[in-house]
């Protein structure tokens, strides 16, 4: 395996660290609180998606297009989620200010790994063996 870039040691990172250990962390909280089937879901692609970070963090150029795919997954479900449910969130909640924002962030993350992974020319090329 050849050494990863560094932008995508901290993407992969960061990654690891938002869009799987902590969703992951939440999901498993609310599975012991008898929280629905969806959070299954969440687990697993938490899960996944640190599981592939590692691979992507050590430089193996076959985890690269999955990691991408499910991290952007993740952020696609985040800003779905608020989309969805803005009108449900009590006035004046955290929830309620804290919607807009995350569809925000959800869609500007989603896009940087998106750009990063599968578009950008000079990441590919730091993949090829």
């Amino acid at each position: 395996m050849k050494p990863s870039p560094i932008g995508s040691k901290l993407l992969s990172v960061y990654g690891a660290i938002f869009a799987g250990l902590a969703p992951l962390t939440l999901a498993c909280i609310g599975l012991f609180h008898g929280m629905g089937l969806l959070l299954v879901y969440n687990v697993l692609l938490a899960a996944t998606i640190v599981y592939f970070a590692v691979r992507v963090f050590l430089g193996d150029a076959r985890a690269v297009y999955p990691f991408a795919t499910l991290v952007m997954l993740h952020y696609f479900g985040v800003t779905l989620s608020n989309l969805v449910n803005q009108g449900n969130f009590p006035d004046g909640s955290r929830a309620a200010q804290m919607a807009v924002p995350r569809m925000i962030r959800g869609v500007l993350f989603g896009g940087v790994y998106a750009w990063y992974y599968l578009l950008r020319p000079k990441t590919r090329q730091g993949f090829q063996h």
